[in-house]
């Protein structure tokens, strides 16, 4: 009788030890969200890494980062359409993996919802304006870019005038004038405070305004502004981009150069600084895929 008892014991003891061997080879692991895109229509997508085991994944959205999650959807693919959410609001995001055993959640990650722009708005100086003179804008766009601006006239002049039209999103492009000579540290901080300047009012106008900040463009055996002083400007203009709003910076000059990092002579409209109608048409279609996401 004992010898059964124990034999019986024995049995149980290796079916349950070989049953949670099992279950922890077939575990599934915590996912990891790699990115969550914000789309100009607003969409969000969520992405994350696939983990061994999972039959589907969860995801769970809310407003606050520690309680208040809710379902979104259920998938089988590592990635996720938010269509549900309210524009211009945050959101935090969570997914788990769903196998013989529901996961861990992934840590959260936040995104802010966009809304479709109906009016944009161009500021920037006479090389900005050449977007308007090619034909490259689309309905409700407008520009308020001008021969012979400063950062500093774009403040003064034009910046109201855009101010009024209530533009969703506004794409700046000036400096170039600024970079003029030798472009020294002191010119181009005071240049930079005016941008700074420009920045605030827009938020202030409308916080949910997008801007992106267009890099300017290299120059070409242009003595007067060096390409040295065009690459200072825009790195100082880049980390604009952590000043209050939603910012982003367009590396304009990397469509534009050539090996040597001046302007490619087949964009170089004549003076050295301008740019030819192909050029233009270039950075408009890289500016549309950029502000397309992010």
């Amino acid at each position: 009788m004992k010898k059964r008892i124990i034999l019986s014991t024995l049995v149980l003891l290796l079916v349950l030890t070989q049953t949670r061997v099992f279950a922890k080879k077939n575990a599934v692991a915590q996912p990891t969200i790699t990115h969550v895109f914000a789309y100009s229509n607003g969409t969000n997508v969520i992405r994350w890494k696939g983990v061994s085991h999972a039959t589907s994944y969860e995801i769970f959205r809310s407003t606050k980062k520690s309680n208040g999650y809710h379902k979104l959807a259920t998938v089988r693919t590592t990635h996720a359409k938010d269509t549900s959410a309210k524009a211009c609001k945050g959101y935090y995001y969570k997914v788990r993996a769903i196998g013989e055993s529901k996961g861990a959640f992934s840590k959260a990650v936040y995104k802010k919802t966009r809304k479709k722009a109906k009016r944009i708005a161009i500021l920037g100086d006479s090389v900005a304006s050449g977007f308007d003179v090619y034909h490259c804008l689309q309905h409700g766009e407008k520009s308020y870019a001008a021969v012979s601006r400063r950062v500093s006239t774009i403040l003064s002049k034009d910046l109201g005038n855009c101010i009024s039209y209530r533009p969703d999103r506004v794409y700046i492009m000036v400096g170039t004038n600024d970079c003029v000579g030798n472009g020294s540290t002191r010119v181009l901080s005071r240049s930079i405070r005016s941008y700074k300047r420009i920045i605030s009012r827009l938020v202030s106008a409308n916080p949910n305004i997008e801007i992106v900040l267009m890099g300017i463009g290299p120059t070409r055996n242009c003595s007067t502004v060096t390409n040295r002083t065009v690459n200072r400007f825009n790195r100082l203009v880049k980390r604009l981009t952590k000043e209050k709003g939603t910012i982003h910076y367009f590396n304009t000059p990397s469509y534009l150069r050539d090996s040597s990092g001046s302007l490619a002579a087949n964009y170089t409209g004549g003076d050295g600084i301008h740019w030819t109608r192909s050029a233009y048409k270039k950075v408009y279609k890289k500016l549309l895929k950029f502000v397309k996401k992010w």
